[in-house]
């Protein structure tokens, strides 16, 4: 299964000390975690059918055992289409996040393909509390014994979910495999099952799933099922506007915001005078909502170290009432870094707001999520509690 991946147009390794990690749209959302440490495999591949591509396939084999490690995170960068990406990740059975249409090879005077750089985000935290990532390059070779010796740990890789059978996905998603790996078994589970059988099923098994985003996975097919909704689950506003701005980046339509991301470092680093912009573009056209997008990111990753009071208040109200789904996400998301674990007054507030969240399937998951660890410090969604 092939998840666009929405949330960010690019992605920070460590509080913007290494080069972001740019592309023009993402595949494969990679599981999150609000504490998150983990080293990261970035590698660096082109897609070419004139060229041999014997090389980047055996890396593409290792890689995707090595998805299973639960200490790592794979990210995949090609300049290649989206389109031709989406059709490597089909026909290989690719299984990490890969960015298409990627300059980040630039950025990190990457000059062949394929290649394998290891971030190591704990690097300096002993000596400066600050994560200040080690970079170190790694060979096909040194991937494949570090495999060998994890084999026990990755010996559940990924089951072929459209080739089970109902009994199959049904024992899947009552598994104890990763709570974002089972919800995937859902869909599938929808299109064999009938509706009421479905919706007899989902109900039942919503009253056990600790799981938010496999809950929301059941709520939303429930939804289909029951014909009060359509089997509509696409990006949001915000998230469509990214990718044609990407596609199209020199439209003029588009000035307002690279305007916005031209502003000195110190205005977007200034909390009153980002939500102020934020607040000025209240539209709903797709590049008022790819500023607002922008400014509520600037709140969490630019702002946040001088202005926390400030700037947590600003992320509540967002998460309340902005109307694109991928911005409430974001602020949230935000939320489980700028507040202190034992802020049981944002935890709370999160929690009334998933009860009425309408996008079930990020936004909903990830409210119950940031509530949970701002309640607990617990980041992994196995130790939370159904909520029927």
């Amino acid at each position: 299964m092939i998840l666009g991946l929405f949330v960010w147009p690019t992605i920070l390794l460590a509080g913007g000390q290494s080069p972001e990690l740019q592309a023009v749209r993402w595949f494969n959302n990679p599981v999150f975690r609000l504490e998150d440490d983990r080293k990261v495999l970035l590698f660096f591949f082109d897609i070419d059918p004139n060229k041999d591509a014997r090389e980047t396939l055996r890396h593409v084999e290792q890689i995707n055992v090595l998805t299973k490690q639960k200490d790592w995170v794979v990210i995949g960068l090609t300049s290649a289409r989206p389109s031709e990406v989406e059709s490597f990740i089909r026909e290989h059975r690719v299984r990490f996040t890969v960015g298409a249409g990627s300059k980040s090879s630039r950025d990190y005077k990457v000059d062949r393909f394929p290649r394998l750089i290891v971030v190591d985000r704990k690097s300096g935290k002993r000596e400066t509390g600050e994560a200040a990532p080690g970079f170190s390059e790694m060979d096909l070779e040194a991937l494949t014994r570090m495999n060998r010796s994890a084999a026990p740990q990755a010996s559940d890789f990924w089951p072929e979910l459209s080739k089970m059978d109902v009994a199959e996905l049904r024992d899947y998603l009552e598994s104890d495999a990763h709570g974002m790996d089972r919800a995937g078994a859902v869909g599938h589970l929808f299109e064999q099952m009938g509706n009421e059988e479905f919706v007899r099923y989902a109900e039942d098994r919503i009253k056990v799933e600790t799981d938010p985003w496999a809950r929301g996975k059941l709520r939303y097919y429930t939804e289909v099922a029951r014909g009060v909704r359509a089997d509509d689950d696409g990006p949001s506003p915000s998230a469509r506007a990214l990718t044609a701005m990407n596609e199209d980046p020199t439209n003029e339509i588009w000035a307002p915001i690279r305007a916005y991301e031209a502003l000195p470092e110190a205005e977007r680093a200034d909390a009153d005078k980002v939500f102020s912009i934020y607040q000025s573009s209240s539209g709903d056209s797709p590049v008022d909502s790819l500023i607002r997008r922008a400014a509520t990111t600037d709140l969490w990753r630019r702002c946040a170290s001088s202005h926390q009071p400030v700037v947590r208040k600003r992320l509540l109200q967002i998460a309340a009432a902005d109307p694109d789904a991928s911005i409430r996400m974001i602020a949230c998301m935000a939320l489980g870094k700028v507040c202190a674990v034992g802020d049981t007054e944002a935890a709370d507030f999160l929690e009334s707001l998933a009860e009425h969240e309408p996008e079930t399937v990020r936004t909903k998951p990830m409210m119950e999520y940031v509530s949970h660890y701002l309640r607990t410090g617990q980041e992994e969604s196995e130790t939370m509690t159904p909520r029927p």
